[in-house]
């Protein structure tokens, strides 16, 4: 089977036009784009990278909109993962990664992953040729920044107060 990875070397079929594909270097979950709409959410099929007559989502990054939005299903791809493991996974690759995302869907990803993010990019400042730091430490604030606006929008003025 052809991926946009390649040539898969496995292919494992999840449900009806729903995979998970893996090549000599990369892989990740093929879903037919006239099933997608049964496996996904309008926010999780946007993101998909439209390969012929597929969305594609590659192993490193996207997988977490697909494994965020059908444990159940892509939990059977790790031989040591559960659904609650996999959600968890997933969340957290999201926050990381694809927050924007999450926010989209109302729904609030961790600070502390995206503050510890910011933190990390601060104390490596002179590690790294300056170009390569300051794209990744204005993408951690930029991250952090529309994490903490949702917050605050899906928080009451008057939470916690009697």
């Amino acid at each position: 089977m052809m991926t946009p990875w390649g040539r898969s070397q496995t292919q494992e079929k999840l449900a009806d036009g729903f995979y998970w594909v893996s090549t000599a270097g990369h892989g990740g979950f093929l879903i037919g784009r006239t099933k997608a709409a049964d496996y996904l959410t309008s926010e999780g099929r946007k993101r998909g990278m439209e390969w012929g007559s597929w969305l594609a989502y590659e192993e490193d990054c996207q997988w977490a909109i697909v494994g965020y939005e059908q444990a159940t299903l892509t939990a059977r791809t790790r031989p040591d993962s559960d659904p609650v493991a996999e959600l968890q996974a997933a969340f957290e690759c999201l926050t990381r990664w694809n927050p924007d995302y999450l926010i989209e869907r109302g729904i609030v990803p961790d600070l502390s992953i995206l503050r510890a993010d910011v933190e990390h990019w601060r104390g490596v400042e002179s590690k790294f040729e300056r170009g390569y730091w300051a794209v990744n430490m204005t993408a951690a604030e930029t991250r952090l920044a529309q994490a903490e606006k949702l917050a605050a929008e899906l928080t009451p003025a008057d939470a916690g107060k009697e």
